[in-house]
């Protein structure tokens, strides 16, 4: 990807987690591992001038509070759907922001619906420690974020 989308990703991931879970977050040092212990793997796509994967990996953990702070309820009242469905809409209003800031408010893009799993090693280590991966710390934790870009058929 070059620097100017990756710019574009990296400002949007940032300004959707402040905006959408009241968190700070930012662009985790070079050198810092992936996110720790149980973690939700969400996945979608898009389609329009180019067609692209998003995916974001983060500490379950992470994403229980980012369910509270978003539903404005305690960490101890949010339900494990809560916390899943927390993981999809996030990555949800990250893709739709970043096509329109990629390409447009004129330009229509579709969205997949986002996909949430427990992901194997493989999947974990695919989706957290390539060197495509940007990393963010959040509140302390580490969450991964991806984009694959590649031309429209």
């Amino acid at each position: 990807m070059d620097r100017k989308t990756r710019a574009k990703f990296v400002d949007t991931v940032i300004q959707v987690v402040e905006q959408f879970a009241f968190m700070l977050a930012e662009e985790a040092p070079a050198g810092a591992s992936g996110p720790g212990g149980d973690v939700c793997l969400v996945t979608m796509t898009y389609s329009g001038p180019k067609d692209g994967t998003i995916s974001l990996a983060l500490p379950r953990d992470l994403c229980r509070i980012m369910a509270a702070n978003a539903l404005g309820v305690d960490a101890d009242r949010v339900k494990p759907a809560d916390v899943e469905d927390t993981a999809r809409e996030l990555l949800n209003v990250i893709t739709g922001r970043l096509a329109f800031e990629l390409y447009g408010p004129t330009v229509v893009t579709e969205l997949t619906v986002p996909e949430l799993k427990k992901p194997s090693p493989k999947e974990r280590a695919e989706h957290t420690e390539r060197p495509d991966v940007i990393r963010f710390a959040v509140e302390g934790k580490i969450m991964a974020a991806r984009l694959i870009i590649h031309d429209a058929t």
